[in-house]
């Protein structure tokens, strides 16, 4: 599974859904508990990339296998704990300029985890820890956020918001990405696809929550109170109230000037509506962390 990271901007984790096109199953999360023994690659390289490129990639494959080429060390650590940018605190400046290549195997195939982290991310930890000397510490802090409700009294759906039959629960996901994998036709739809001004989604209303967390044109972390359980499914058409943000070359998508914005159309069109709460959110705190040393750039395991 791609993330693919361009213009600074981590456009498939963390995007503006007001931008360009952009699909993701479930947002990012922080993960859980720690494992008990930790979890390393059988091999990796590290190495530091000078390309002068702007656009960057992370990668789970088949086999175990962990690919980030371009990335900064910012954009590592926030794979590896799987959080948004907002959530790293105090990592220097350094991590969000000099850009790094890594190509590491885990022993055994590990499933490709959405969303929490999996073998893989487990095994990033470890490997910033040896060769980035990376120490953090997790901490909790209250700030505001934003509830979704409902926007009715009476707790009416809004006329695109629609049940769905589709399996999006994590034995739900697999099976999708294996069908994927196998060429077979996928029915419904679990995740989110956005671009400018058009959201299509599918799955549990929290996970819309988490979605909305990773918009520009939020800007605060969204925790579902609608009540509403369940699957469910709906396109949203708004107007953004941000200019795109578009790789060099691309031309923009076509948006309607004259739509609603995204909080009317989540009212109108959804029956949503977000209200102003005060919530605890759990940062990641960088400790310590260095610069490579390059003797060390390359696993010496065989």
């Amino acid at each position: 599974m791609a993330r693919i990271i361009a213009l600074g901007v981590v456009v498939l984790l963390a995007a503006s859904i007001a931008s360009g096109v952009v699909r993701f199953e479930t947002s990012l999360r922080a993960a859980g508990q720690e494992p008990k023994a930790p979890v390393v690659f059988e091999v990796a390289a590290v190495r530091q990339n000078k390309s002068g490129q702007i656009a960057a990639q992370i990668d789970d494959l088949p086999g175990g296998r962990f690919i980030a080429t371009n990335a900064t060390a910012r954009m590592l650590i926030r794979e590896a704990y799987r959080i948004p940018d907002k959530q790293l605190v105090d990592a220097p400046d350094w991590t969000q300029s000099e850009r790094f290549d890594v190509n590491a195997k885990l022993e055994r195939e590990a499933p490709i985890v959405r969303g929490d982290a999996g073998g893989r991310q487990l095994a990033l930890r470890s490997l910033l820890a040896e060769r980035f000397k990376l120490l953090v510490h997790r901490e909790t802090r209250q700030v505001p956020m934003y509830a979704l409700v409902m926007a009715r009294a009476d707790r009416k759906p809004g006329p695109m918001l629609r049940p769905s039959s589709t399996d999006c629960s994590p034995a739900g996901m697999q099976a999708r990405t294996d069908a994927a994998q196998a060429g077979k036709p996928l029915l419904g739809m679990c995740g989110t696809i956005a671009r400018a001004g058009r959201i299509q989604f599918g799955g549990q209303l929290s996970a819309f929550a988490r979605a909305l967390s990773g918009s520009a044109d939020i800007g605060r972390n969204v925790i579902d109170r609608t009540g509403m359980s369940g699957a469910w499914d709906f396109e949203l058409t708004f107007t953004p109230d941000r200019p795109q943000q578009r790789p060099p070359g691309q031309e923009p998508v076509p948006v309607d000037p004259n739509g609603p914005s995204l909080l009317t159309a989540l009212q109108e069109q959804l029956g949503l509506k977000l209200e102003s709460i005060q919530g605890p959110m759990e940062f990641l705190i960088v400790d310590r962390v260095e610069r490579l040393d390059r003797q060390d750039a390359i696993d010496p395991r065989p």
